[in-house]
């Protein structure tokens, strides 16, 4: 099946705000006395995977070995040019298996497992979308309510299987639900499955009018709003902790609103400005790579220059994830033929 050629500029400002949330999201320890604005890691991963449902169910399809083939040789050449960077850069040496598991962070395994989800749905379901949004919900419901006691703890007696794959570190009455923990993976399909949702509307013709950026914006604020306050909730009312597990239907609504946001008029300006526009593509573009990197450029060492510290680190990260890039796109050249290199493709923006 042929792709659908259907270039939204939307996504890319979309992968950028993420981009910006989830580095955010990290930098508690360079916030000194202000580690509170060290957030918005939900919302940025729930935004990338949006994304990422988003342009899959408009890309080319076909058999599912292909199809995979195809998000392996995007994700893991990245990842081994990690690997390689940690090594000769940072001098931290990390096991082959360490490096594709733990070493490459949570999302790229757990997007990995949505691909093959994925794949299965827009064969076999791509016109009742509906029976993946029940399944996940029905999923959600059930494995969540295995945190609490006395299931909890009749589970956990049965052995160690049982306690590493349902509860690890945060169980879900430990009050931030989307702190680590297997059900997470679980948490974020939703978004996933939102993003194909749309884009398929979208590339019928079906998708929302364009509205004004300061009703959109207004919406985005009311969504983050109710996002973070039942959280405020649940956090001064342990024995309503149980509610947090419905803030994902205000995340996923930011999502959505974000999604419209960033198809504002105004926000269209900024992706079609020659600079400004260049640099949200390129930074949105190295989503993956900048996750990847941020762990080992992250510093204390520059707390003193705050918050200027801030934008510094991020500007390194950004290099060090095209440099990372740069290298995926290497070895993934000197493996896949034998032809010679593409120096033009491989140092691509």
């Amino acid at each position: 099946m042929s792709p659908v050629k259907h270039h939204n500029p939307s996504i890319e400002l979309l992968k950028f705000v993420a981009v910006l949330l989830i580095v955010n999201s990290h930098f508690k320890e360079q916030y000194v006395s202000f580690r509170e604005f060290a957030t918005g890691g939900a919302i940025g991963d729930a935004l990338f995977f949006f994304c990422s449902g988003y342009t899959l169910f408009l890309g080319r399809f076909g058999r599912f070995d292909e199809w995979y083939k195809r998000r392996i040789r995007r994700i893991y050449p990245s990842v081994l040019a990690f690997g390689l960077m940690s090594w000769l850069v940072w001098s931290y040496d990390m096991r082959l298996g360490d490096l594709l598991t733990v070493g490459a962070g949570w999302f790229v395994s757990c997007i990995m497992i949505y691909y093959v989800i994925f794949y299965a749905i827009r064969r076999w379901a791509s016109d009742r979308l509906w029976v993946p949004y029940v399944a996940s919900a029905v999923l959600i419901a059930v494995w969540y309510s295995q945190f609490f006691n006395p299931m909890r703890d009749s589970l956990r007696a049965q052995g160690e299987p049982w306690r590493s794959l349902l509860f690890t570190t945060v169980p879900a009455n430990g009050i931030w639900v989307y702190h680590w923990n297997y059900l997470k993976w679980l948490l974020f399909f939703p978004a996933f499955l939102m993003g194909a949702h749309v884009g398929k509307r979208e590339a019928a013709g079906i998708g929302r009018k364009i509205e004004s950026w300061p009703m959109a914006l207004v919406r985005v604020v009311a969504c983050v709003a109710v996002f973070y306050g039942m959280q405020l909730f649940c956090s001064h009312n342990p024995e309503w902790s149980w509610l947090q597990i419905f803030s994902l239907l205000p995340l996923l609504a930011i999502c959505y609103a974000t999604f419209l946001l960033c198809r504002t008029s105004l926000a269209m300006k900024i992706v079609e400005n020659r600079t400004w526009g260049r640099a949200v593509t390129f930074i949105g573009g190295l989503c993956l790579e900048i996750y990847l990197v941020q762990p080992c450029v992250r510093t204390t060492a520059l707390n003193h220059l705050f918050p200027l510290n801030l934008f510094i680190l991020f500007v390194l990260m950004v290099i060090a994830a095209y440099a990372c890039r740069v290298i995926g796109r290497f070895l993934q050249q000197t493996f896949s033929s034998e032809d010679g290199y593409d120096w033009g493709k491989i140092f691509k923006l």
